[in-house]
C-alpha cells in the first residue's frame, strides 16, 4: 500500500482521505487480459499463444469481445497485433463471442462477471475513446 500527500493507493483503487471519494485506475488491454486470465484460469500468453483448445478460444474471445468494447481506440489491426492474428480474425472472435453469448449460458455468464469486475474495479468512462493524430 503507497500513501502520497492524502491519497492512498490500493492495486486498482486509490481512495482520498480528504474527499472521502474513490479514485478508480483507467482500464488497459493488460487489465482486461489479467482479468479474464485471473478469472478463466488460463494464462495471458495462451490466450496470446496458436493453442486452438476450447477452453482458450473462449478466454481469448472474452478478451478480444472486451478490448473491442471499452478500447474502441484500438483498431482491429492493432488489437489482431497484441493475439499474433490477422484483424479478420479479430472480428470472427467478436462475432463468436456474440453468438456463445446466445447459445451457451456458461459463456455468457463467464463474460457477464468479468465485465462486472472490470467496471467495479476500474474506470471505463476514462478509456481512450478516440484516438489523437
Amino acid at each position: 500500500m503507497k500513501t502520497c500527500i492524502n491519497t492512498v493507493y490500493l492495486g486498482p483503487v486509490a481512495f482520498d482521505k480528504k474527499q472521502l471519494i474513490i479514485i478508480k485506475k483507467p482500464i488497459s488491454v493488460y487489465i482486461i487480459l489479467l482479468e479474464v486470465s485471473n478469472y478463466t484460469g488460463i494464462g495471458i500468453d495462451d490466450m496470446k499463444s496458436i493453442i486452438r483448445k476450447h477452453e482458450i478460444v473462449k478466454a481469448r474471445c472474452i478478451a478480444i469481445s472486451l478490448i473491442i468494447k471499452y478500447l474502441p481506440i484500438l483498431t482491429l489491426k492493432k488489437v489482431g497485433n497484441i493475439f499474433k492474428r490477422d484483424h479478420s480474425t479479430v472480428i470472427y472472435n467478436h462475432r463468436l463471442a456474440e453468438d456463445l453469448m446466445v447459445g451457451e449460458r456458461g459463456f455468457k455468464t463467464t463474460y457477464k462477471a468479468i465485465e462486472a469486475q472490470l467496471i467495479s474495479k476500474y474506470d471505463i468512462s476514462k478509456a481512450p475513446k478516440f484516438q489523437l493524430i
